[in-house]
Parts: structure tokens; sequence; C-alpha cells
């Protein structure tokens, strides 16, 4: 007679039909259970039956209450299906978003402005645009920016033999400038900090690091031009820029270049020589967009000269690229497939709700439903991004495209387009993650799922320690080695620079320069500690865990799985094109009877004998038994014969058979002997036991005697 638990909650797939319950018997203190049949149960003290979902809102969760194992698995397959083209639909839009072009745009643009050298004329050094130190290689730099900006000439800018057709003017010819150049810079008040009462009579004023609160808004030097004058960023329409030191603000003092290299030059000689750039100067951004009309892309390069406190350039650059005209077929069947994007967050949403209704709180003990959650908000959030990225396109690009006499600046639709794109290639990786939730097609998937479901709370319990000591690597590295060494210049970037040992990037001359002794002292202390230990106690928490399922589910009767209705649709699908023959010579031969295999047998025989998997593994391998293949009973004894014959030929000296009797017989004899005196020895502490139980039963009747008399 099957067995059923009360309540809906713990019915699995196919237990609706079962033919009895547990009845608690009454008045046992023990809360034993008795068998009944489910017919002489009254009905106020059946089990409920799960409550049945429609079959349009029917999700794996719901159908596994109450549905048939076959059913079932029918329906994840079905819902396996219907996401896959979700993930499809969710790749094909972050994909659809970047070209191969836009990362050869990027490259020859890079290798233009950035890694190209150019010789510095006051001290002829041949440096690039990270290698810019000093303000005086950031002005050499200016006329370096400027010939490569403006290619009024063809193949050379000095011969001048070839002018270039204003159709062909552009970077590389192919590149058109949308507006001007712009150049502008950030300075902060020369008492935006204070000066020691010590260093008073030899500082006059004190420049901190850029903050919004430090910016200076003053107009400064000659105040001819509005480059000495402050813009607000609603005004300029820039957005905020991060750096390495600080992010800096979009308004700041701004200069949009002429239409010809000369005036350019001769406004940027002027800035030299009345020092627009001093010791309030913090950051220095030059930014310009082009596009491609061969491939309809956008290109922005912001240039960031960061000038910190401590005095020296810091170089950084930033790239967008991006396409904000829909001009091919392929951008309106992304157009189409986002329409169908929304069509699918409409059913996850409605699927979601209905199951939050079904199971009310228990929903979120699920840690997928966690992630459904995740995705679902993930979605919505990337909807609202590509509304605000469609609005913000149609809205500016008309009016940016028509600027040609100053700088247009494409910051806000940059910024709408990225922000869709992230958020979509975020959805796409949880969305991709969602999949090892169907990807339990055979035993071998559901064994390695359930080792990581099993090993959860354990990896939990390490991560606290793992984390706790690699922090506190980051730490002691960032404090002992951050003063010279840029990888520990901050906590973050000690983080960063300690994982990358994990892929042998690590300077390890670096730290051993700032310190020879702590600095190797650090360094085998961390591979020691996180490598050797940690890292190995993880690998025990997973092999273990590992061990403990694979035993348990051999212990199990094998259900089915996706796999095999899969399997099952794929055999019947050759039949029916006439591919009988070939589905026979794969299929294995069907095995007589019902009971386990002589493997099995086996197996579970040294189980209950006490031998762990591991030995029961070199037990089978030691044999030549196969493990996981039928085998007969025959095969089985031969093999062991076999063996034992081998074994006994390859003993040096036999040992005649009388001599063997004689010690067999001692043995014997020994361990006789050893019985008996166990059994005298137990036969002695059962009187023992008797005698005390003889007292408490005579100390008993004398209360009772007592008891009575009073």
């Amino acid at each position: 007679m099957a067995k059923v638990k009360k309540g809906p909650d713990s019915d699995g797939p196919g237990t609706s039909g079962e033919a009895s319950v547990r009845k608690r018997k009454k008045g046992d203190k023990n809360e034993d259970f008795e068998m009944i049949d489910k017919d002489e149960v009254p009905e106020e003290n059946k089990p409920t039956e799960p409550k049945k979902a429609p079959k349009i809102f029917t999700t794996r969760e719901i159908g596994k209450r109450y549905l048939p194992r076959e059913e079932y698995l029918v329906l994840c397959i079905r819902e396996m299906l219907i996401y896959f083209i979700f993930i499809f639909v969710v790749a094909l839009l972050a994909a659809g978003h970047r070209s191969k072009s836009e990362y050869y745009l990027s490259r020859v643009m890079t290798k233009l402005f950035v890694e190209t050298k150019f010789k510095t004329l006051s001290t002829s050094e041949i440096i690039s645009y990270n290698d810019i130190n000093t303000l005086e290689q950031t002005w050499e730099y200016f006329n370096y920016y400027l010939t490569n900006t403006y290619w009024d000439y063809w193949y050379s800018y000095t011969d001048r033999f070839f002018p270039v057709y204003d159709e062909d003017r552009g970077i590389f010819y192919e590149n058109k400038l949308m507006g001007r150049p712009r150049l502008r810079q950030l300075r902060v008040r020369n008492d935006s900090c204070t000066v020691p009462e010590d260093f008073k009579l030899m500082f006059a004023n004190c420049y901190a690091e850029y903050s919004s609160s430090s910016e200076s808004t003053d107009t400064y030097g000659p105040a001819n031009r509005s480059v000495w004058s402050f813009e607000s960023a609603s005004k300029l329409k820039s957005l905020p820029i991060t750096g390495e030191i600080s992010t800096y603000g979009g308004g700041g003092f701004s200069l949009d270049f002429s239409d010809t290299l000369e005036t350019t030059n001769n406004t940027i000689r002027e800035l030299f020589q009345n020092l627009w750039l001093d010791r309030g100067s913090r950051a220095l951004i030059l930014q310009f967009t082009t596009y491609n009309t061969n491939e309809n892309i956008f290109f922005t390069l912001q240039l960031l000269l960061e000038l910190p406190p401590t005095g020296g350039v810091l170089p950084y650059y930033k790239i967008h690229v991006g396409k904000f005209l829909r001009r091919d077929m392929w951008d309106f069947v992304l157009l189409g497939f986002t329409g169908l994007f929304v069509l699918f967050v409409i059913m996850y949403t409605v699927e979601e709700v209905f199951e939050f209704l079904y199971f009310k709180w228990y929903y979120l003990s699920s840690f997928w439903n966690f992630l459904d959650l995740v995705i679902l908000i993930l979605s919505y959030i990337t909807l609202g991004y590509f509304i605000y990225s469609f609005m913000v396109i149609e809205d500016e690009i008309p009016k940016l495209i028509k600027i040609t006499d100053n700088h247009a600046c494409f910051d806000n639709v940059n910024n709408a387009l990225n922000s869709y794109v992230t958020y979509l290639a975020i959805l796409f990786f949880f969305a991709a993650i969602k999949v090892l939730k169907y990807m339990n097609f055979n035993h071998s998937m559901h064994q390695m799922q359930t080792t990581l479901s099993r090993a959860t709370k354990d990896i939990a319990c390490f991560s606290v320690i793992f984390f706790i000591v690699f922090i506190t690597f980051a730490q002691l590295g960032h404090l002992l080695f951050g003063s010279q060494v840029q990888d520990f210049r901050s906590f973050v970037t000690s983080v960063f620079a300690l994982l990358r040992t994990a892929v042998g990037d690590f300077d390890y001359h670096k730290i051993e320069n700032v310190n020879h002794f702590l600095g190797p002292v650090y360094f085998f202390a961390y591979i020691f500690f996180i490598y050797f230990i940690l890292v190995n106690m993880f690998l025990a928490i997973i092999i273990d865990t590992y061990s403990e399922v694979r035993t348990s589910i051999r212990d199990q009767t094998k259900e089915l799985h996706t796999g095999d209705i899969l399997g099952r649709w794929f055999r019947t699908l050759l039949q029916n094109c006439g591919c009988g023959r070939l589905i026979a010579k794969y299929d294995e031969p069907p095995t007589t009877g019902t009971g386990p295999s002589p493997t099995e047998d086996l197996q579970n025989f040294l189980r209950r004998c006490g031998f762990t998997e591991m030995e029961i593994d070199l037990f089978f391998a030691k044999f030549d038994i196969p493990r996981d293949k039928a085998i007969t009973q025959e095969e089985m004894r031969n093999k062991l014969l076999t063996n034992l014959q081998s074994d006994a030929a390859g003993k040096p000296q036999a040992v005649p058979e009388g001599q063997e009797r004689d010690e067999l017989g001692e043995t014997l004899m020994a361990r006789i002997r050893v019985l008996e005196d166990n059994i005298t020895e137990v036969n002695y502490k059962i009187d023992l036991i008797d005698n005390k139980i003889d007292a408490i039963q005579q100390i008993r009747s004398r209360k009772r005697t007592a008891q009575a008399d009073t």
C-alpha cells in the first residue's frame, strides 16, 4: 500500500491517484502510524487534492504538484522550447547593436589619436598620447591633434598638392565631422583647501582635488573671449565624464575649433601665451563626433587629460560607437523583434503573477523564482531605456546633424543608447543563467544540478571565510604597496590585482622592489592561504557532495527525464521516416526480467557490508567488471575466477597442503578461544544486569506495599 503525506505542498508528480493514507492511532504516545484504505477515511479527513490551474497558466512549478510524471515532462519541454525562443530574441537584440565595423572604426581612430607617436618641438621626444606627463607635452599634443582633425589635402598635409573636396573632407576621408571639435577645461578655486600655518608665508593659494563644491566658475585671464568665462552644463549640453581620479561635470571653460587649421592654431597659441592652463586647472577634455555614411556609424572620441593636485598629467580616453539612424532592412527587423520581446515580457509577467497567487509567499522560497523576478525587472528597465533612447534619438539627431558652426554634442544620445545596450547585455546574462534550469535532460545533468543545490549552504559558509581572507590580503596589499605600485593604488584596484593572479597576471618584482622583506612574505602567504588551502577546501566540498549525490541517486529508482521523452520522440520520427533499422542498431537489447542486474545486486551487497563508493569502484576496476553495463552472472563469475587464478599464479611459492591445514587450524582455535572469552564476559555482564533488575523490582514492590498499608 502506498503512502501519502497530508497537504498539497508535498505532493509530487503522479501522486494524485494513490490508494491509501497514513492515520495516527488514537492514544498512542509514540505517534505511530497505521495504514488504512483511502475509502475508509471520512471526507473531512481525506487529504486535499492540489488545486489545478488553467492549462494556459500551468507552469512547471505548478504542474509538478498534480500532473503525472510524463505529462509533467512534456510541459517542461514545452516551456523550455518557448524560453529558448525568448533567449534567442534577447541575444539577437543584444548582438544586433554591435558589428565588426564598429570595432574597426574604433581601432583606427584609437591608433590615430592615442597610439601614434609624435615628436615634441621643445625636447624632440617621441611620445604618444598615453605618454603625456607635463603641461608642455599637452600643448605639443594640440598641434598633432589639430593636424589629424583637419584633412584638407590628400596624402600629406605639408605638401598640399591635392586639395580635398567638401564631400571627401573628413578623418581618413570617410568620417565626416559633426560640427566642430571642442576643447573644455574644468578648474578649482584658489581657496578650495587650507594652507597650513607653517607654510602660509610660502604658499598664498591652495588648489584642492576637483569636486562639485570646489569647482571654479569665476572669469579669469584676459576675459576677452568666451573661452575665459565659465559656461554651465545645460548651455554646453554636455554630461559628466569619469576619469581615473574623479568625475568631472559637464560645464567649464570651452573653445570650439574653427573651420580652418590656421585659425585654430592661432587661437591655441593665444591660449598658450596667456596661461589658459595653470595651477587651478584640473581637467582638459577634447571631444568630437564623426559619421561614417558607408556603415551608418556615429563615432565619438573623448580625450581626457587629468591634472591632479600632485602635479603632472594623467591621460585617459573614452569611445562611443553606435547606429542612430535606421537605414537598412536589418534595422527594421530588429524593431520587429523588439515588439516580439515585449510580448514575451507580458506573457512571463502574467505567468509570474499567477504563480505568486497560486503559491502565495511560498513562491519566494525558490531560487529560480527569484531569478525570474530579476529577469522581469531587467526586462522592464530595458524596455524603458529603449523607449527613452528612441525618443532622444528621434528628437536630437535631426538637430545635431544640421549643426555646422559650433560643437555638436552627442552626449545625451550616446548615453541613452549605451544604457539600453548595457541593460540588454545584463538581461541576456541572467537569462542565459536560467537555461541551467532546463538542462535536466538526462540522469547525468540531474546529478550535476543536484550536486550544486546540495552544496549551496556549504559553499555559502565557505564563501564567507574566503572573502574575509581575500579582502584582508587586498587591504594589506594596498597599505603596504599602494604608494608606489599602480596595481595597489586603491582598495578596489588591489582586489582586481589579486584576482588577476588566477590567470598569472601579477608583477611580483614591483612589490619586491618596494619592500625586499614584506613583498616576498606577502606574496607567498597569499598563494599559500588562498590557493593551497582555501581553493582546495572548495574543491573538497564539491567532490564530497558529488560523491554523496552519486550514492543517493544510485540507490533510487531511475525516473524519466526530458531527455528520455525527447529520445522517444526522435525515435518515433525516425520510424515514420523509414529509419527503423538505424534505431534497432543503436538501441540496447531489452533485459530479461524486471529485477536488478547482477552488477546492481553486487553493488547493493557491498554497500550493505559498509564499503564506500570509492572502494566499490576499486573493486570493479580490479576485476574488470563494467559497472554501468548489463552483464550476465556467468560472465561475472568467469571474470572473478580468472582474476583470482592470475593472482594465485603470480605467487612466488606455494604453501604445502598439510602445512596450510595446520596453520588454518591454529588460527581457528585462537579465534575460538577469543570468542569463548568474549562470551564469558558477556554472560557476566548479563548476570549483573539481571541482579540490578531484581533489586529494582524488589524496591518497587516494597514501595507499593508501603503505600497500600497507609
